[in-house]
């Protein structure tokens, strides 16, 4: 008899912790993604009408869906300051994590199928177009 009881009880806790794992795994829309998009890209700098590839760009993680980009000491291109996004959004149906600042400067994560992330940046300055493309360096 007390083999009848426990087994189900058992069975019972069973599904109960793996249906609240679950839960825990998918992220909501609107999540903070900064951690994650925090890397070091390389790709394609273009400043102005000059185009600078295998560059690097660092972004870090300042707070809760903010970071700041900057480009990697030692690198042969046009200077530029560090940008600070905050305020990003995350898309779930389009696996994006982006932020604007006004219609000048925007940035957007990409999250690809096979685990790395492209960002695509734009800042256009009163002089000179500022754009990045390109993927997470492992």
């Amino acid at each position: 008899m007390k083999k009848a009881i426990i087994l189900p009880i058992l069975l019972l806790f069973t599904v109960l912790v793996t249906s609240c794992s679950k839960d825990k795994d998918k992220e909501p829309e609107g999540t903070d993604k900064s951690a994650q998009v925090s890397q070091t890209y390389q790709g394609k700098l273009s400043v102005g009408s000059a185009d600078f590839n295998n560059v690097k760009i660092k972004v870090t993680r300042k707070a809760a869906n903010e970071v700041a980009i900057e480009p990697v000491s030692g690198q042969a291109y046009g200077t530029f300051a560090t940008l600070t996004f905050s305020n990003f959004l995350y898309s779930d149906a389009t696996k994006q994590y982006a932020s604007s600042s006004g219609s000048s400067r925007v940035v957007i994560f990409s999250f690809q199928s096979n685990s790395d992330i492209e960002m695509s940046l734009v800042n256009n300055f009163q002089d000179a177009a500022f754009s990045f493309e390109g993927t997470n360096v492992k």
